[in-house]
């Protein structure tokens, strides 16, 4: 396993909050080959919460190449506020959320469901926040293997 340098998530998180001078395309394009580059990680989904605050929509996401023809599906995705939902869950308690076994999810929860679909055998949500305030969540997924404890540490 690599070892993934959780010190982007707090630049990145620095640079949503600064999202109105930036380009958000070329920001999401350079925190992918950030987030790819480790071989441990192989998909991800990128959220960001809608003028609404009601929803987190998915603004980038790369899946594992078996899986990439339903990248356009899931682009532009609402995750709309649910309890069941795991995503949510980072967002309001502004904590990172590790799921290794997808059975721990509630059964109704679609994030469930979709990690069953892509035979994930992790997955790591972290707030996007930056000064207290949180803008989205960032979902890391393995289809390989669970994460390391020093990948996540």
């Amino acid at each position: 396993m690599g070892s993934f340098d959780n010190s982007i998530f707090d630049s990145f998180a620095f640079e949503i909050a600064l999202a109105r001078n930036i380009n958000l395309e070329k920001l999401l394009a350079t925190f992918s080959e950030k987030v790819l580059s480790d071989p441990s990680l192989n998909g991800y989904l990128f959220n960001l919460l809608d003028e609404s605050g009601q929803n987190q929509i998915c603004e980038h996401l790369s899946l594992p190449s078996h899986l990439k023809s339903a990248e356009s599906i899931f682009l532009h995705y609402r995750f709309s506020q649910c309890p069941h939902e795991p995503c949510w869950e980072s967002f309001n308690t502004l904590k990172r959320i590790r799921i290794s076994n997808v059975v721990e999810l509630n059964e109704q929860s679609a994030t469930r469901q979709r990690m069953e679909r892509w035979d994930a055998q992790d997955l790591i949500i972290f707030p996007i926040c930056f000064e207290g305030k949180c803008y989205g969540t960032l979902m890391i997924f393995s289809t390989n293997e669970a994460f390391s404890d020093d990948l996540i540490s």
